[in-house]
């Protein structure tokens, strides 16, 4: 496996614990809400935040960030 691979599939893993550990002991409804109106904004604020660590990714089809 590459560099870029390992690293592509690390910037994975932490998209989907950001939204894993914002639903946990969440309600129905507030589960709901989140993928009405939060997600996207959830999901660009992590893409911030590794773009500020030097990985910066662009969302592209099903995944919220690909390295660029």
């Amino acid at each position: 496996m590459t560099q870029q691979n390992r690293e592509q599939k690390l910037i994975d893993i932490i998209f989907s614990v950001a939204q894993a550990s914002y639903l946990m002991r969440r309600t129905p409804e507030e589960q709901s809400d989140y993928y009405e109106s939060i997600r996207d904004e959830h999901m660009e604020w992590v893409a911030k935040q590794l773009e500020l660590c030097g990985f910066p990714t662009v969302q592209m089809g099903s995944s919220w960030g690909v390295l660029r």
